[in-house]
């Protein structure tokens, strides 16, 4: 008799939503996402960012 396979955990996924509006030209509020020491300078203390299709963020505020 062969043993049934474990079930396939489901991948986990992180997600942050919020909607606002800003008063600044779109092409500002980009950089500000998209470029990584604009984003340190107003959300984490460490980002690397790689804007685009497939592209991925990755942000900080240190050890522990």
């Amino acid at each position: 008799m062969t043993e049934p396979k474990p079930a396939e955990e489901p991948k986990k996924e992180r997600r942050l939503e919020k909607e606002i509006e800003i008063a600044v030209p779109i092409e500002e509020v980009w950089k500000a996402l998209t470029d990584a020491n604009e984003l340190a300078r107003w959300f984490p203390l460490e980002a690397r960012v790689t804007p685009g299709l497939g592209g991925n963020i990755f942000v900080s505020w240190g050890p522990g």
